[in-house]
Parts: C-alpha cells; sequence; structure tokens
C-alpha cells in the first residue's frame, strides 16, 4: 500500500513465494539494506506494521520506543528459495557493480579507472552492471571499447528487477563493487568471490560520493572487517555474514508470511488497495513507478 513496496519486484516476490500474484500489501517493506548510520532514519510512528529484514534495525527501534517493525528477511532470500534449482555454486567471469546513483543522489564513478584495475586482476569474461539512472552513453562507452558485456536490470518498479540480478549474478564466479550496498551481500549469500575496489592504480578514489555519512559508514565497515574486504575469508564465512545481514533467520513458511502480510485477508486486501489508491494520489503515481 505505500508507493515502494513494489520497488526491486519485492512485493511480487514475497506474494509468489505466498503462491499468490502480486497484490497489494497490508504495511511497508524494506527495499534496499541499511547501514547502521541510516537507522535514526527509521525512528517513526507508524500506523501499519514495517517488515526489514534483520533484527538489528528491529531491536534498534524498539529500544528507541517505535514499535511495529518486524524482521521478515530480504526479499532475495525468498527469491533464492524460489529458484533453488537455477542457483550455481560456481559460475564464470567477472561482474562488476559501480556505485550508482538514484534520483536523490548522484554518483560519478572513474570508469576508465575501473575497468584498468579490473582487467589487471580479475578473470574475464567481464560484465558491468548499470543501474537504470547510470544506464547511459557517457558511461558505457569506455566498457564498449574494452568488449564487456553491459546490462542493465531495468528500472527499480519493474516486475522482473531482482530475476534479472539473480540470473547475472548465479552466472558469475567473481562479483566486484565500488561501495557497500545490497548487492555486495546477495552475492556474499550466493557464495561468489566478491571483492570492494575503492581505489584506482593511482590509489586515487573511483567513486564520487556525496553522502558523507555513507563514506564513513564504509570507512568504518573496511575497519571492522579486515578479513572479509582483503579477500581471508572462506566463501561460506562470507555467505554467513551476508546471512545475518540479509536476515536468513528469520525467513517464515509460506502460509505464516501469508498471514503476517495480510496477503489473502479480504479486509485487509480491501483496506491495502485504497490505502495505496489515496497514498498514490498524495505522492503522485511517478514515485510508485520508480521516476521519482
Amino acid at each position: 500500500m505505500y508507493p515502494d513496496n513494489n520497488w526491486y519486484s519485492h512485493r511480487k516476490i514475497l506474494a509468489e513465494y505466498c503462491g499468490l500474484k502480486d497484490r497489494e500489501l497490508f504495511g511497508s517493506i524494506q527495499h534496499g539494506w541499511v547501514n547502521l548510520h541510516y537507522f535514526n532514519s527509521f525512528l517513526v510512528k507508524r500506523k501499519f506494521n514495517f517488515y526489514c529484514w534483520n533484527d538489528n534495525l528491529s531491536k534498534y527501534c524498539i529500544k528507541k520506543g517505535f514499535k511495529k517493525i518486524i524482521p521478515i528477511g530480504a526479499p532475495f532470500l525468498y527469491l533464492c528459495k524460489l529458484n533453488e534449482n537455477l542457483i550455481k555454486k560456481e559460475g564464470s567471469g567477472t561482474i562488476v557493480f559501480p556505485s550508482h546513483s538514484n534520483l536523490e543522489d548522484y554518483q560519478k564513478v572513474n570508469h576508465k579507472g575501473l575497468i584498468e584495475i579490473i582487467e589487471s586482476k580479475f578473470e574475464p569474461p567481464f560484465k558491468v552492471h548499470f543501474y537504470y539512472t547510470d544506464f547511459i552513453p557517457e558511461n558505457c562507452a569506455e566498457y564498449e571499447k574494452k568488449g564487456w558485456e553491459i546490462f542493465c536490470s531495468d528500472t527499480r518498479s519493474s516486475n522482473n528487477f531482482l530475476n534479472n540480478l539473480l540470473k547475472n549474478l548465479t552466472n558469475a564466479k567473481t562479483v566486484v563493487s565500488t561501495d557497500i550496498s545490497s548487492v555486495f551481500f546477495y552475492a556474499m549469500y550466493l557464495r561468489k568471490k566478491v571483492f570492494l575496489i575503492r581505489r584506482d592504480k593511482n590509489n586515487k578514489n573511483l567513486n564520487s560520493i556525496y553522502r558523507n555519512d555513507l563514506l564513513k559508514f564504509t570507512e568504518d565497515y573496511i575497519e571492522k572487517n579486515n578479513r572479509l574486504i582483503n579477500g581471508e575469508m572462506t566463501l561460506e564465512q562470507q555467505k554467513k555474514i551476508a546471512g545475518i545481514e540479509l536476515g536468513e533467520d528469520f525467513i517464515l513458511e509460506p502460509q505464516k508470511l501469508k498471514k503476517l502480510l495480510g496477503f489473502g485477508n479480504p479486509f485487509k486486501d480491501f483496506i491495502s488497495k485504497i490505502l495505496c489508491k489515496i497514498n498514490e494520489i498524495k505522492q503522485g503515481k511517478a514515485l510508485k513507478d520508480g521516476i521519482l
């Protein structure tokens, strides 16, 4: 019933896991991994439940006196359960995820410098993923020159966003990111070799990050997780860390999830549709469609 519930195909995945078609949901879904520097933004009074990924966020909010926040695990984990037969333990080549912009924050990446360091350290074939806001000729040009495969998982309102992402992740051997985000933990959960690359060959930052809190978090995370960042952990150890961040312990059985989210409940289905329309009128359809 909230405009971002359909982003990244999260709501659709949860409905499919419950054996249903996509429908409005009674509450709000966490639509991306959240670092602890952003936890304060979730300290709001809620009329309806907020479904987060793990209990780090829920415990923080509850301790501060804010309730109606329930961990259920990341929708990506439910997608993995729906596609267990498609997930490969081993793949080939390297996928790169440059820091992406969104409509609230602009990110600029030194793509030429990124390509140089990737080709010198990792195995081909090479593939780069662009978020739809960055999927423009200017960014693609350097990769095209080098013969890289370029792909985009579609807009954040696409019903197939996470399916497209999962397909490409599971076919890879190595995943490289220039920041810490949802895909960083998705790849770890899939037992891929995951690397964080932030500097070029001249030790200059590859990213132009305009959010100081994100930069500080990244530096703190690197300091506390040196073994992970330096590639000293086994794939199983990486998966364990990802499982904590993605909320693996909070995955529910289909019937329990269905009941909690109000799927199939005539009253909650009706109220959710009405509230969705109200929110769409107040905030505009563009937000729901991922245009804003």
